[in-house]
């Protein structure tokens, strides 16, 4: 016999599927994760600029107006910020974020002629929030826009205008050289801004006599704060600038970028995908490997049965293989034994290869009849067969079948007398006993050695019933517990109780006439 082997229970199929349904989790997982930490950082930020909006607002407080001078002195630490009032003026620029400008303000001018202020320093009277506030301002043509430094009275600052020209010449001559400028060239108190030939507000430190578009900045504050700005990722939030008696007089614009937050979260969701990929891998591996394993033990369990049970007997293992397993457990089984009578003498009276040729034609029929009733063949015992039903898969019609079987072998005996009657062959004849029972059944041999049987006191009652048709000259005898079963019309003839060995109880006993 074939060795059997444990059966592991996942099949190829399954664990194809477990890496698909964990593949998909871990995928599903990051895209939500990512989602959901996106909106916690959103929320977050949205907090954090609100927060500074505040503190804005707190430093300004104007009441019914603006006053610079008192502006002008206070220290705001929001980060980088704009403040827009209600016409446009622009009061205060904070940008330590090199061109985010440009996505921010809509486009900007200067309240006076930049011809009038490139090559000297130019007073300028701009009123703000209804007061006047002074400028002495020098501006500088560069390749693709403009630069502009300002003094405001405020400052304070002693010989303004030579100030500003020594200052003026630490600018370069382009655009592109402008927007890389750094706040430490200039002198304390300077205010200075990089406007493009567009109008756009390139990078710019304090305040200066310009103006914006409200209107525009309307629009912007209706839109979602998260933009990209320069190819890079935002959030914007406009927040009304408030007096003290609460009522808006402009606009305070604070952009935060996501740069890094974004970055945490692609790497975030770039290993959690990793992890997704590697696991569908691992199981794809691990599902080809137990396919090789599930396909040898297929054929080992394939070759271990085929010879003693039907092919859709042999599906039903295949489909389930934990019902074939080293050991046993207690099982409802229909136990059924023939024999050959009067074997000795017959096998002392033919020559060696007639006997042959009879017990193969004899054992052929036989099996047949077994295996279209879905029996499982358990052994040839010298001239005798043990069958049994129940075993290795569950039939609920156990006995149905038994019986079925038995009345089969008679008759196909029979068809067999008739073909040896004609080839000058002996007339064999024999006896079937039917029992049923619980019995252990499993793999009784070792690791090495296949042997699935049925073992006990059912089986022992199944073999002595089978004894006693040669007492009763009879071809079938059956159990009580076997004709309590039955559901098929069989012509039943009771036969009284037997002591049958092994049983402590006589068992009644039936036999099966022909129909």
């Amino acid at each position: 016999m074939t060795r059997l082997t444990t059966i592991s229970k996942p099949t190829a199929g399954q664990l194809l599927w477990t890496a698909l349904i964990l593949a998909c989790f871990f995928g599903v997982a990051a895209v939500l994760a990512y989602e959901f930490v996106s909106w916690e950082v959103r929320k977050a930020t949205l907090s954090d600029l609100q927060d500074h909006a505040r503190q804005l607002n707190n430093a300004i407080a104007f009441d019914k107006g603006v006053n610079l001078e008192r502006y002008n002195r206070a220290f705001v630490d929001a980060g980088d910020y704009f403040v827009v009032l209600a016409d446009g003026s622009i009061i205060d620029i904070a940008s330590g974020s090199k061109g985010m400008l440009r996505g921010v303000l809509p486009s900007v001018q200067p309240v006076f002629r930049i011809e009038d202020a490139l090559r000297e320093p130019l007073a300028v009277s701009h009123s703000v929030g209804g007061e006047a506030e002074h400028w002495t301002v020098l501006a500088k043509k560069l390749e693709g826009g403009v630069a502009i430094l300002g003094v405001s009275a405020f400052d304070a600052i002693p010989a303004a205008p030579d100030v500003l020209r020594r200052n003026i010449e630490r600018i370069g001559h382009r655009l592109s050289d402008a927007v890389h400028l750094n706040p430490g060239v200039f002198a304390n108190s300077l205010h200075w801004a990089v406007i493009s030939d567009a109008g756009e507000l390139v990078t710019a430190f304090g305040r200066l006599p310009l103006r914006t578009d409200p209107m525009e900045i309307g629009k912007q504050s209706a839109r979602n704060p998260e933009v990209t700005i320069e190819g890079k990722p935002y959030i914007v939030l406009y927040a009304p600038l408030l007096d003290k008696s609460r009522q808006p007089v402009g606009t305070i614009i604070l952009p935060q970028s996501l740069e890094r937050d974004k970055e945490v979260l692609r790497n975030e969701f770039f290993f959690s995908a990793s992890v997704a990929a590697i696991s569908f891998v691992v199981f794809l591996i691990l599902a080809a490997r137990n396919y090789s394993k599930h396909g040898k033990e297929v054929r080992t369990l394939r070759e271990a049965f085929q010879k003693f049970v039907s092919p859709k007997v042999m599906d039903q293992l295949l489909n389930d293989p934990a019902q074939a397993f080293l050991g046993g457990r207690r099982r409802e089984v229909t136990i059924l034994f023939s024999d050959i009578r009067s074997f000795t003498t017959l096998s002392e009276s033919l020559p060696p290869q007639q006997l042959i040729q009879l017990l193969q034609e004899y054992f052929q029929a036989m099996t047949e009849e077994v295996m279209s009733e879905e029996g499982f063949l358990d052994k040839y015992i010298g001239d005798g067969i043990m069958a049994f039903w129940g075993a290795p898969v569950d039939q609920q019609d156990q006995a149905d079948r038994a019986v079925r079987t038995a009345q089969a072998m008679i008759r196909r005996l029979q068809n067999l007398q008739e073909q040896w009657r004609a080839a000058g062959f002996p007339i064999i004849d024999i006896g079937i006993g039917i029992n049923l029972g619980v019995a252990t059944v499993g793999n009784m041999g070792s690791s090495e050695r296949f042997d699935y049987t049925a073992i006990g006191d059912t089986v022992n009652a199944a073999s002595r019933l089978e004894q006693l048709t040669k007492e009763y000259a009879n071809h079938i005898i059956i159990s009580e517990s076997t004709k309590q079963q039955l559901t098929i019309q069989a012509k039943l003839k009771d036969l009284g109780e037997v002591k049958v060995k092994g049983k402590e109880k006589s068992i009644r006993v039936y036999e099966v006439l022909p129909n």
